[in-house]
C-alpha cells in the first residue's frame, strides 16, 4: 500500500479507535455497579489497565450516585497515578465523592499504609542507650514554651490525635509544666518518658481530667510522639495516625504546619516523591500546602523564586503560633525572600512585638537585614534581658548588622553581667567581639573586665585579649585560673596564652606554681596554659617545672614527698617525653604497666601530653592485648576521659562522643567516680551552643521563661 494511503488511513482510524476506547471506558464504568464482585473487579482493574485515557471519565466518576462505583473510580484513578496537587485539590472539595478520592489518593501518594515508612517504634528501637546520660533537661514554664524547647532541643515532634486536642488545649492554657528528660534528648524514649510524666501530672491535677497517652512513632527516617486520649489508644496505629495527619494538612491553621512537616519527612525517604512534589509547587504556586511540603523538603532556587511571588502575611503570622514546627518552617520561608523585604515583613515584630517566641523568631529571622531605627532601638534594649533566648537573639542581629556604635558595644557588655559563660548570648556576643571591626576597639575595655568580677566579662575579655595579651593580662590571668569553682571560665583564660613567647619571671614562677597546685582540677588548667604556649617557651617552663619537682623531691623518697607533688611530677614525665626525653617516657610507661593502680591511673590521664592522638590510641590497644598490664582498662578509661576534657574545651562533639564511648567501654572495679565525671562534662558540653547547628535560622534548645515580653 502507497505510503499516503496508509497515511490517511491512519489519521481516520485514530478518531475510530478513540471513540471506541472511550465507549469502553464507559461501559467499563458503569459495571463498577454490576451485582457480580467478579464484574466490578475485571472492570475495575481493565480500566486501571487503560490508563490515562481512562482518566477524564473515572474523575467524573468520583461523584457518581453509587458508592460502589465511587470507591472502584477512585482506585483505578490511584492505579493510574495521581497528583499530589490533584489531591489536594479533592480533598479540599464541597463533594463528598471528591473528597474521599482525595484522601485516599493522599494516604497513597504518602505510603501511610507502608509500615516501613509510618509505625509505631517497636520495644527495641526504644530500648535506650547509655550515651548521653548527663544531658538532662529540666523544665518548669509555661506548657507552650516547655514544648517549644523540647522539641527544637531534641528534634522530636509532637502530634495530638484530634480527639485529644480538647484535653490538649486546656492542659496547655495552664500556667506552668514541669516536663524533665532525664537522658539524651535526641533519643526518642528520654523525651517519650519526659513528656508522659509530665501530662500524668497536668492531667493527676486536673478535677476528672483525661489521662493522656503517648506513642512513639517512625515516619521515614525521623521519629515523633503521638499523643492520644488513653481511651482511644490502640496497637495498630499507622494507618489511623496517616489518616489524621491528612485530615490536619488540608486544615487551615498551625497544625497543617506541622503536619506537611511530618508528611515530608515520609516523602524524603522516597527521591521520586520528593522531585514529584516540588516539581508539582512550581507547577502550582497558588497551594500554600503544596508550599509547606515543598519547604519542609528542602528549597531549592527554583523554589525560593515560587515563594518569592506568593503572599508572606500567613508565614508572618506563623512566627507568633507558639508552634515551634509552624514556625520553623515560617523562618525556611522567609529565608527565601529578598534582605530588604524581610526585614521590612520583620521590623514591626521586634519594634513592637510581645509574643516571646515570635520575638526570637523575628530577631533570628532577621539577620543581615536592614531594621528601623525603632526596631534597631528594641533589638539594643533586648539585650539586656534575662531572657537568655532572645538576648542572644538580639547579639546574632548585631554580629551581623553594619557599622555598630560604641553606645551599643557598650549594651552588649554591659549585658554580659547577666548572663552566663555557657549561654547562647556568650556565644553571640563572642561573634561579635570577633569582628576585624570589632576587637580593637574593645582591647582596653577588656583589660578592665578581666580584673573585675563578672564571670561572663572575665571570659569575654579573655577572648578579646587571646593573641593580644600583655604580660600584666597574663598574670592577671594566671591568677584566676585557680578558680577551680568556674571552668567555663578558666577555660577562656588558660587559651590566652596560645602562642605566648615571653614571660616575666613573676609569671613564669605563678605557671609553674600551679602545676604543683594541691587540686588536680587547677593543675589541669594550668597544664592547659602551658600546653598552648610557644614550644620554646613551654620548653623553659617545663625545666624550671622539673627543678620545683626535684627540689620539692629532695632526697628523692617517695613516702615523704607531698603527694600533690607525686601528682605533679607525673604530668611533668609526660611533657618532658613530649619534648623527647626518653627516660621520662620509660619512667611514665613503667607506672603505666606497673601493678599500682593508683599510679597506673595518674599515668594513663597523663599519656595524651606525651604522645598524639593516633600513637596513644595504638598503644593503648597494644596495651590492653598484653597480660603484662593489669590495669590497662583503668589507663585507657583515664586518657580517654582527659580527651574529653579536651574535646570539652573545643567544643568538640564528635570528638566528645568518639571518647565518650571508648571511656564506657573499659570496665574496671570503682569506674562509677569516672562515669559521674563523664555525665558531668557531658551535661556542660550539651549546656554549650551547638556549632554544627548554626546554620539552622533558629537556634536549638532557646532559653525562654515568660509567653509575653515587657520590654
Amino acid at each position: 500500500m502507497p505510503r499516503l494511503a496508509l497515511l490517511i488511513l491512519l489519521l481516520f482510524a485514530a478518531p475510530l479507535c478513540a471513540d471506541a476506547t472511550q465507549d469502553r471506558v464507559r461501559d467499563l464504568i458503569a459495571r463498577l455497579g454490576d451485582n457480580s464482585w467478579e464484574a466490578r473487579e475485571r472492570s475495575q482493574r481493565e480500566l486501571a489497565g487503560i490508563g490515562e485515557p481512562a482518566r477524564k471519565q473515572l474523575k467524573a466518576a468520583l461523584e457518581h450516585d453509587d458508592l460502589e462505583v465511587r470507591n472502584r473510580a477512585s482506585a483505578a484513578l490511584i492505579a493510574i497515578g495521581e497528583s499530589f496537587a490533584h489531591a489536594v485539590e479533592c480533598a479540599t472539595s464541597q463533594s463528598a465523592g471528591l473528597r474521599a478520592h482525595g484522601s485516599n489518593a493522599l494516604a497513597n501518594l504518602f505510603r501511610i499504609d507502608d509500615p516501613q515508612n509510618l509505625r509505631p517504634l517497636s520495644p527495641m528501637e526504644l530500648q535506650m542507650r547509655y550515651w548521653g546520660g548527663g544531658e538532662e533537661l529540666r523544665l518548669t514554664q509555661p506548657p507552650a514554651l516547655a514544648l517549644a524547647r523540647v522539641e527544637s532541643h531534641s528534634g522530636v515532634r509532637v502530634f495530638v490525635a484530634p480527639g485529644a486536642l480538647e484535653s490538649w488545649r486546656r492542659l496547655m492554657a495552664k500556667p506552668s509544666m514541669d516536663i524533665s528528660i532525664g537522658g539524651d534528648s535526641r533519643q526518642v524514649a528520654f523525651v517519650k518518658m519526659g513528656l508522659e510524666n509530665a501530662l500524668r501530672v497536668m492531667t493527676g491535677a486536673e478535677p476528672g481530667g483525661e489521662s493522656l497517652t503517648v506513642t512513639p512513632m517512625r515516619v521515614g527516617r525521623s521519629n515523633f510522639l503521638y499523643v492520644t486520649a488513653v481511651a482511644d489508644a490502640g496497637q495498630d496505629q499507622g494507618r489511623r495516625v496517616g489518616e489524621e495527619l491528612i485530615a490536619a494538612l488540608l486544615a487551615d491553621d498551625a497544625r497543617a504546619v506541622r503536619a506537611a512537616a511530618l508528611l515530608a519527612d515520609g516523602a524524603a525517604t522516597d527521591s521520586t516523591a520528593a522531585d514529584r512534589i516540588r516539581a508539582e509547587y512550581l507547577a502550582n504556586p497558588d497551594s500554600a500546602r503544596l508550599m509547606w511540603l515543598a519547604l519542609a523538603l528542602g528549597p531549592d532556587d527554583r523554589l525560593r523564586q515560587a515563594v518569592r511571588a506568593t503572599d508572606p502575611a500567613p508565614a508572618v503570622r506563623l512566627l507568633e503560633s507558639f508552634d515551634w514546627t509552624a514556625i520553623t518552617l515560617a523562618a525556611r520561608y522567609l529565608e527565601c525572600l529578598e534582605s530588604a523585604r524581610r526585614g521590612a515583613l520583620l521590623d514591626p515584630l521586634v519594634a513592637n512585638g510581645r509574643n516571646s517566641l515570635g520575638l526570637l523568631a523575628a530577631l533570628c529571622c532577621a539577620r543581615g537585614c536592614p531594621l528601623s531605627v525603632a526596631a534597631r532601638t528594641r533589638a539594643r534594649a533586648l539585650l539586656a534581658l534575662r531572657e537568655d533566648g532572645i538576648a542572644a537573639a538580639a547579639a546574632a542581629w548585631f554580629g551581623r548588622a553594619g557599622e555598630l556604635s560604641d553606645d551599643e558595644l557598650d549594651q552588649v557588655w554591659k549585658a554580659a553581667e547577666v548572663q552566663q559563660p555557657d549561654s547562647a548570648f556568650f556565644a553571640a556576643a563572642l561573634d561579635i567581639i570577633s569582628r576585624p571591626d570589632v576587637v580593637p576597639r574593645l582591647v582596653e575595655r577588656a583589660r578592665a573586665a578581666l580584673s573585675g568580677v563578672q564571670e561572663t566579662q572575665q571570659s569575654l575579655a579573655a577572648a578579646v585579649l587571646t593573641g593580644r595579651a600583655l604580660p600584666a593580662d597574663l598574670s592577671v590571668a594566671l591568677d584566676k585560673l585557680q578558680r577551680r569553682d568556674r571552668p567555663a571560665l578558666t577555660q577562656r583564660l588558660a587559651a590566652m596564652f596560645t602562642g605566648c613567647r615571653e614571660l616575666d619571671e613573676a609569671a613564669r614562677g605563678k605557671l609553674v606554681g600551679g602545676l604543683t597546685h594541691d587540686d588536680p582540677m587547677v593543675r589541669r588548667e594550668f597544664a592547659s596554659a602551658l600546653r598552648v604556649c610557644d614550644p620554646e617557651l613551654r620548653a623553659a617552663l617545663v625545666a624550671q617545672w622539673a627543678e620545683r619537682v626535684k627540689s620539692a623531691l629532695g632526697d628523692g623518697d617517695e613516702s615523704k614527698a607531698p603527694r600533690k607533688i607525686i601528682h605533679s611530677r607525673v604530668m611533668l614525665w609526660a611533657f618532658q617525653a613530649a619534648g623527647g626525653d626518653i627516660e621520662a617516657h620509660d619512667q611514665l610507661m613503667a607506672w603505666v604497666g606497673g601493678a599500682d593502680a593508683e599510679k597506673a591511673r595518674l599515668a594513663g590521664a597523663a599519656l595524651p601530653d606525651a604522645m598524639g592522638e593516633e600513637a596513644l590510641n595504638k598503644e593503648l590497644d597494644n596495651l590492653r592485648e598484653r597480660a603484662k598490664a593489669p590495669h590497662a582498662a583503668m589507663v585507657s578509661a583515664e586518657a580517654y576521659l582527659e580527651f574529653c576534657r579536651r574535646a570539652l574545651a573545643r567544643a568538640d562533639r564528635a570528638m566528645f562522643r568518639r571518647y565518650y564511648g571508648l571511656a564506657i567501654t573499659m570496665n574496671f572495679p570503682n569506674n562509677y567516680m569516672m562515669r559521674n565525671e563523664l555525665q558531668q562534662l557531658q551535661a556542660r558540653l550539651n549546656r554549650l551552643p551547638d556549632a554544627g547547628a548554626t546554620q539552622e535560622t533558629l537556634p536549638r534548645g532557646p532559653v525562654l521563661n515568660r509567653l509575653e515580653i515587657e520590654n
